[in-house]
C-alpha cells in the first residue's frame, strides 16, 4: 500500500511540473510576442527622422536622383535587338535543361543522346543567337530601366535578364564544344561584350549573371590554355577582361538602395490579404479585428520596413566609404560584418522585409575571381614543371606576375600535393578538404568555385517577404 501511495504522490509530482513547464513555455512566447511588438510601434515612429537622415547621407530616395544617362541613338542600341531576341528564344524543356548543365559542368561527362538534344536546342535559337551576335556590335545597351518601375515593370526586367541569361549559356556550349581554339576564343569574347552590355544597368541580379558567365568563361579559357599553351597571353588578356571593377559594389549601392526603399513604400499602400481574400466572417467582432490587424497592423509593418531598410542602406554606405574600390577582400569582410550584426539585430522583427544583403554579392565577386586565380597559377605550375623538368616545392619560386594571393585570406594561395586551394570564407586552413576549402586539382578540371548559398543574393523569407531583384 505504501508503495502504491507513493507511486501516485510520484505520478502527481511529475504531471505538476510538466504544468509547470507548458505554461512557462506559454508566457515564455506570449513574452517574446510581446517583446518583438512592443518595438514595431517604436520604430515606425521613428520614419520621419530615418527620412531625414536619409537625405543629409545622401541616399536616393528615387530613380530620378541616380545619374543620368545620356540617351543613345537607336543604331547604336543593342537593347531591342536583346528584347526581340528574348521573344524569339524557345522554352527549354527540362531534359534539354539538363543537358546544358552537364555540357556546362567541370567534368563534361554527356550522357547517349545529350549531343544531338544539344544540336537540336542550338538550331532552334539560330534566329535569337543571330540577333545577339548583331547586338554586341552596338556600343550600348539600355533597357529604359533608369526609370521609375512599377511591380509588373521589375517583373519583366528580371525576365529579360533571365533569358539573356539563356542565351549566355547557349554561346557557352558552343564555345566549349568547338575544336578550333579560334572559334572558341573568338565566342567568349562575344559572351563578354554581351555581359559587358547587360551590366551597364547595376543591380544584384545583373552581377550575379555576371558573375556566373565569368566563371564559366574562366573554365572553357582553362581547358584552352591546356591544349594551347602556345595561346596563353591571348587567355591571358581575355581573363583580364572579367575581371571586377574597381568600386562596383559602391555603383550597385545606388539601384539597389532605390528599389528596395521603393518596395517598402509600395507595399505600405496596400493590404496584406488581396481584395478578393475574404477575412474571417463567423463572426461579427472577430471579422473586424481581422480587418484592423490587415490594415493598421499592415501599415504598421510596412513603416517600420522602410526604417530597417533605410538604416541598412546608410550603413552600407558608411562600411564601403573609407575603404580603397580596388581592395575587394577588405570591402567583402566589412560587409560580412556588417550583415552579421544585422541578422543578430533582426532576430527580434522576425516577419519584416529585410534588405538583399551585400555580402553574398561581394561573395560571388571573389568567387568570380579565384575562378581567374586558380588556374592561372595552375597553369604556372605546369608550365615551371615542363621548363624546368623537376616538381615545384613552393608557389613563391613561380614567375613574377602570378597572382598568389588568396583574396578570403589576404596570404598566398596554399597547396598540398596536388590541390592548390584557398581557404574559402571561414578563413581557415582545412588541408584542401573540398567541402570547406574552394580546391583546383592539378591533375584534372576540377569545379570552379563553389561556396555558400545564394541567401545573400535573395530576399530571406518571412510574413512579408517581397520580390527578389
Amino acid at each position: 500500500m505504501r508503495a502504491v501511495h507513493y507511486l501516485r504522490i510520484a505520478n502527481r509530482l511529475v504531471l505538476f511540473v510538466l504544468g509547470l513547464a507548458l505554461l512557462g513555455g506559454v508566457f515564455w512566447i506570449l513574452w517574446l510576442m510581446s517583446e518583438r511588438d512592443s518595438r514595431l510601434p517604436k520604430l515606425a515612429l521613428t520614419l520621419p527622422q530615418e527620412r531625414q537622415r536619409a537625405r543629409q547621407a545622401g541616399l536616393p530616395q528615387a530613380m530620378q536622383e541616380l545619374p543620368k544617362r545620356p540617351v543613345l541613338r537607336e543604331k547604336d542600341n543593342a537593347a531591342p535587338l536583346y528584347r526581340e531576341a528574348v521573344n524569339l528564344l524557345p522554352d527549354w524543356t527540362p531534359e534539354e535543361r539538363l543537358a546544358i548543365a552537364r555540357m556546362l559542368s567541370p567534368t563534361s561527362k554527356l550522357k547517349d543522346g545529350d549531343a544531338a538534344l544539344l544540336g537540336k536546342v542550338l538550331e532552334a535559337a539560330v534566329p535569337a543567337l543571330r540577333l545577339v551576335r548583331e547586338g554586341v556590335r552596338r556600343p550600348h545597351c539600355d533597357f529604359g530601366w533608369h526609370d521609375a518601375l512599377t511591380e509588373e515593370e521589375w517583373k519583366r526586367r528580371r525576365e529579360i535578364l533571365l533569358a539573356c541569361d539563356r542565351l549566355a549559356q547557349l554561346f557557352q556550349v558552343y564555345a566549349k564544344g568547338h575544336k578550333q581554339p579560334e572559334k572558341a576564343l573568338a565566342t567568349l569574347g562575344l559572351i563578354q561584350r554581351f555581359t559587358h552590355q547587360l551590366t551597364e544597368e547595376p543591380g544584384l541580379l545583373v552581377w550575379t549573371i555576371r558573375d556566373r558567365h565569368a566563371i564559366l568563361s574562366a573554365r572553357v579559357l582553362f581547358l584552352v590554355a591546356l591544349e594551347y599553351p602556345e595561346r596563353l597571353p591571348e587567355i591571358d588578356r581575355d581573363w583580364e577582361t572579367w575581371r571586377t571593377p574597381p568600386g562596383i559594389l559602391k555603383e550597385i549601392w545606388l539601384l539597389q538602395c532605390v528599389k528596395e526603399q521603393g518596395d517598402a513604400r509600395e507595399h505600405r499602400e496596400k493590404l496584406y490579404k488581396p481584395e478578393d481574400e475574404p477575412f474571417l466572417d463567423y463572426n461579427p467582432l472577430w471579422r473586424e479585428l481581422d480587418r484592423l490587424d490587415h490594415t493598421l497592423g499592415w501599415q504598421l509593418y510596412a513603416d517600420a520596413s522602410e526604417v530597417i531598410n533605410l538604416r541598412y542602406w546608410r550603413a552600407v554606405k558608411s562600411a564601403l566609404a573609407p575603404i580603397p574600390d580596388a581592395d575587394l577582400t577588405a570591402q567583402w569582410r566589412a560587409l560580412k560584418a556588417l550583415d552579421t550584426a544585422e541578422d543578430k539585430r533582426g532576430k527580434a522583427f522576425a516577419g519584416y522585409w529585410y534588405p538583399q544583403r551585400y555580402s553574398g554579392l561581394a561573395t560571388e565577386f571573389l568567387l568570380a575571381e579565384l575562378a581567374y586565380r586558380l588556374p592561372r597559377v595552375a597553369l604556372a605550375i605546369q608550365g615551371f614543371e615542363r621548363i624546368k623538368k623537376k616538381p615545384l616545392t613552393r608557389l613563391e619560386d613561380l614567375p613574377s606576375g602570378t597572382p598568389l594571393t588568396d583574396v578570403f585570406s589576404g596570404k598566398p594561395l596554399l597547396r598540398k600535393g596536388q590541390r592548390l586551394y584557398s581557404v574559402g570564407f571561414d578563413g581557415k586552413d582545412d588541408g584542401g578538404d573540398e567541402k570547406k576549402d574552394i580546391v583546383r586539382d592539378l591533375t584534372k578540371e576540377a569545379a570552379p568555385p563553389v561556396g555558400q548559398s545564394r541567401r545573400g543574393i535573395m530576399r530571406r523569407p518571412g510574413r512579408t517577404a517581397g520580390r527578389a531583384e
